[in-house]
């Protein structure tokens, strides 16, 4: 009975399959297997980011995705060619160049038939491991117990500021966990990768498809990612120099919640897609960092939306101001700031930062609240303001980098004490900005154009040694 059931097989893999089956009207190829090789190239980008999620609930998405789709590939070239396990039988080729046409399919179809076979069996091969994981995943988005945590006035940097109080006595938020992708998807997620780039080099010229690269930017792996039409009509307005455009995004964006699932293993949203560089980098910048092994200081348009507010970024002792100025072209906007109310010009021009870290997180947090001001104007002046399109907006942005043997707090060695100064050292910028939002977008997001109006002396911290943790000497 086996050998009356394989029969068939052995005789299709001797014969020509155009020979066996006749060309029938088929509709043209090409579209449907455009659009699945499409949808698979997204999909490979869904599978690798759910592998890389604690969530079971999105490798369990994937999974169903992952079965729909072999189901539509299975669908497609069994309505051209009944047996694509024997037309695109691994031993008869490596690369499935030298089959020859078959039914209604020409060569370069049976091609890209053999490859989207052959890509979709690898990725079906990943179904179990996808169980597993399903399986293995600690489901703490069911026990987690969310904590109404009171929101700090000023960050606990350096052991200055307030310490948030608690809703929940001696509640500690969650250790993330760290998920590393299996090795065993490693393989088959890179040969369906290899078949998919030579299905689509197999295409007719002119065939559109999103490649990997792409991919990311659809999944929100570029959120500053700008239109045509946003770009277009300003493009005299960012010849000019010291000027871009931009995305500010909301602050949900970057103010990841601690007790969601996520994979510490991976980067925050704030330290994967940093804000937008003001200035260039500067090469004694570049070469300071060498010492303190810290990445480059380059002053960023800290900024984001909360609750349809434009609002300065809080990141460790960074802060500012800003002010809505109403409708005044940014090119109307000058270093003296002429165009502006004389209040409101006289103290962006001559505030000066504080020399000392306890006294510099005192303005940071008058900024913050609008509370306890003491510089002569008749209103507070804020870290953030209405946002409202086509309307200008004044910012006085102060940044510093600070070194890493401050923020790690391990404790410094009488050796390196000799070289103390260097270790110390603080790059930093005292910027005035100007931006205006021509666009806003359904999510609440806004396309920005801004402007470095005036770049103030870099500010500096005098008494930063009082803060580190300095070994005792040994008598």
């Amino acid at each position: 009975m086996l050998g009356l059931l394989s029969q068939p097989l052995k005789v299709l893999a001797v014969e020509d399959p155009s020979t066996v089956f006749p060309p029938s009207e088929q509709p043209d190829f090409w579209p449907p297997a455009q659009e699945l090789v499409q949808q698979q190239i997204y999909l490979i980008s869904r599978i690798e980011r759910a592998l890389l999620s604690p969530d079971p609930d999105r490798v369990k998405a994937v999974r169903g995705q992952l079965f729909l789709h072999t189901s539509s590939v299975d669908r497609l070239l069994k309505s051209y060619y009944p047996f694509p396990n024997v037309l695109c039988a691994p031993t008869a080729t490596e690369n499935f160049e030298d089959l020859p046409a078959v039914g209604s399919l020409s060569a370069e179809q049976v091609r890209v038939y053999c490859l989207l076979y052959s890509s979709t069996q690898k990725l079906d091969s990943l179904r179990p491991l996808l169980d597993r994981r399903v399986t293995g995943l600690d489901r703490r988005s069911e026990t987690v117990e969310t904590s109404p945590i009171a929101q700090e006035e000023a960050d606990p940097i350096l052991g200055v500021g307030r310490v948030p109080k608690q809703a929940i006595a001696n509640y500690e938020a969650p250790i993330p966990p760290a998920i590393v992708p299996p090795l065993q998807a490693t393989a088959p997620l890179l040969a369906a990768k290899t078949f998919l780039d030579q299905a689509r080099k197999t295409f007719p010229r002119g065939t559109p498809f999103t490649v990997t690269d792409e991919v990311s930017s659809i999944n929100g792996d570029n959120p500053y990612g700008l239109f045509r039409a946003e770009l277009e009509p300003y493009a005299q307005f960012l010849g000019l120099p010291n000027t871009g455009i931009t995305r500010i995004l909301k602050a949900e964006f970057y103010n990841q919640d601690s007790n969601n699932l996520r994979n510490r293993l991976l980067p925050t949203n704030a330290e994967s897609f940093p804000f937008t560089n003001l200035l260039k980098l500067e090469i004694e910048n570049s070469e300071q960092t060498r010492i303190n092994d810290n990445p480059p200081f380059v002053p960023q348009l800290e900024i984001q939306i909360a609750d349809d507010n434009f609002q300065i970024f809080p990141q460790e002792i960074n802060y500012g101001f800003l002010v809505d100025i109403g409708d005044i072209p940014l090119e109307n906007i000058d270093s003296g700031l002429s165009a502006v109310a004389t209040n409101t010009r006289q103290f962006f021009l001559n505030y000066r930062p504080p020399n000392k870290l306890a006294s510099l997180q005192v303005d940071r947090r008058r900024f913050i609240t609008g509370k306890e001001q003491n510089f002569g104007l008749s209103e507070p002046i804020f870290a953030q303001a209405p946002a409202v399109l086509n309307h200008t907006y004044l910012v006085r942005t102060v940044q510093f980098q600070l070194p890493e043997v401050l923020l790690s707090g391990d404790p410094i060695t009488n050796r390196q004490r000799r070289i103390l100064d260097s270790l110390l050292e603080t790059p930093s910028a005292d910027l005035l900005i100007a931006f205006r939002p021509v666009y806003r977008r359904s999510d609440g997001s806004y396309t920005v154009l801004w402007r470095v109006v005036k770049q103030f002396p870099n500010p500096q911290i005098v008494d930063l040694e009082k803060y580190l943790n300095l070994e005792r000497s040994i008598q």
